[in-house]
């Protein structure tokens, strides 16, 4: 398995996701953030799969999962996740702003 790195911005993403899941049903929120997570370690055991994304950042990549997207830079020997959001977001924006 590839090494993880989850960015503070992308736990936090990670817990709003899991509140705004929540609101409807705790048990799919818990069973949605245990199988994103999952797809974060495929992430890092599969290094440069995905979509690239160098006009939001250069090196980044996506991969989707639900309605979100998993936004990484690879490493050598894994993943670095920077965020996790829902693709119908204004992308550029956010990360034009993200202080990286």
């Amino acid at each position: 398995m590839g090494r993880l790195v989850v960015r503070p911005q992308a736990l936090t993403d990670l817990d709003d996701i899991f509140d705004y899941i929540a609101e409807d049903s705790l048990d799919r929120a818990i069973a949605f953030i245990r199988k994103l997570y999952g797809q974060m370690e495929t992430l890092a055991a599969s290094l440069g799969i995905g979509r690239r994304r160098d006009v939001l950042l250069p090196g980044l990549r996506s991969f989707p999962y639900g309605n979100y997207l998993i936004f990484y830079l690879p490493l050598d020997d894994g993943v670095d996740v920077v965020r996790l959001l829902n693709g119908a977001r204004d992308l550029e924006a956010l990360f034009q702003n993200e202080a990286l």
